[in-house]
């Protein structure tokens, strides 16, 4: 696990591209649900250890691929990924990955998508995509003025949050961006420390310094174009059976996204 990302020509400052700089972040854990379920519970539901991550990943951003309502996915060139020694690893990685930048108000639920791939880590690489971490930073920690300084993935976004999102955020929810098991309601433990001193448990969008996060993970086919055939969909009916069957064992359930 890479403890540093940096991605060139992911900003721009007076109009010209810089580099931005990301620190590996911990991703944000579901509440666990009731054993009453019966259904097979894990050890824990806490996030991926970080403590012992290390390296850079370098990457120079490239096409942007798709946008939905929590976010934005570029194609991305891989540069170099180093080792704190400088030790040169770069051929454990592709020579492509896609990005996944969370738009300025779902930086907590782009936490939570990172806790699910952690969550299925065995199943990486085959029914979904490699997962190489998930990265933040506040556009103050950059070396420019957050004032004068242009993130890329939020440029021509087609989807407004007002667009896509109704209302204010319901009030049993600690964060405007809220997640449906924020309730509580079917949690063994709605005060789990795991989850309530987490970062982004209580997260709140700063316009004067906002968040940046992206998700690094394995570029794979053609985008979606919403066309399927009855091979297209038997197969994709196949495939997404396995990762949920394997979610639940793993802490998930239906409402943790």
């Amino acid at each position: 696990m890479f403890s540093t990302l940096l991605i060139h020509e992911c900003g721009l400052h007076l109009n010209q591209p810089i580099p931005l700089s990301f620190k590996v972040s911990p991703s944000f854990p579901s509440l666990p649900w009731k054993q009453e379920n019966k259904l097979p519970a894990p050890d824990s539901w806490a996030p991926k250890d970080i403590s012992n991550a290390s390296g850079c990943l370098e990457l120079k951003l490239q096409t942007r691929i798709a946008e939905g309502r929590t976010g934005v996915t570029f194609s991305a060139q891989v540069i170099s990924a180093t080792t704190d020694g400088g030790g040169d690893i770069l051929s454990s990685m592709p020579p492509t990955v896609c990005l996944k930048f969370a738009k300025q108000e779902f930086c907590r639920s782009l936490a939570r998508e990172a806790w699910m791939y952690e969550r299925l880590e065995k199943c990486q690489g085959t029914s979904i995509p490699q997962c190489y971490g998930f990265f933040s930073s506040k556009m103050g920690q950059q070396s420019h003025s957050p004032h004068t300084t242009t993130f890329v993935p939020w440029e021509d976004r087609i989807y407004s949050f007002e667009g896509t999102d109704e209302g204010p955020p319901p009030i049993w929810s600690p964060s405007p961006d809220w997640l449906p098991d924020d309730d509580g309601h079917s949690a063994d433990d709605c005060d789990d420390p795991v989850r309530t001193e987490s970062p982004w448990n209580t997260w709140q969008r700063d316009n004067n310094d906002p968040t940046l996060a992206v998700l690094v993970l394995e570029l794979l086919g053609e985008p979606c174009d919403g066309r399927r055939s009855f091979k297209d969909k038997y197969g994709l009916a196949v495939v997404t059976n396995l990762p949920l069957a394997n979610f639940v064992t793993k802490g998930g359930r239906h409402g943790s996204l």
